[in-house]
């Protein structure tokens, strides 16, 4: 199971993707496509 963790559904903080492990986002990563390629890899869609 993946899982996403965000702070007041703007954030995104970490995320894990088995076989992956965690990665943990810099500080005031959003999730708006400005920072899309800091986390893309990391979510499934």
């Amino acid at each position: 199971m993946a899982l996403v963790l965000v702070h007041a559904m703007s954030l995104i903080m970490a995320a894990y993707l088995p076989g992956s492990g965690v990665h943990t986002f810099p500080a005031e990563t959003s999730l708006d496509a400005d920072d899309i390629s800091a986390w893309q890899s990391w979510v499934v869609d």
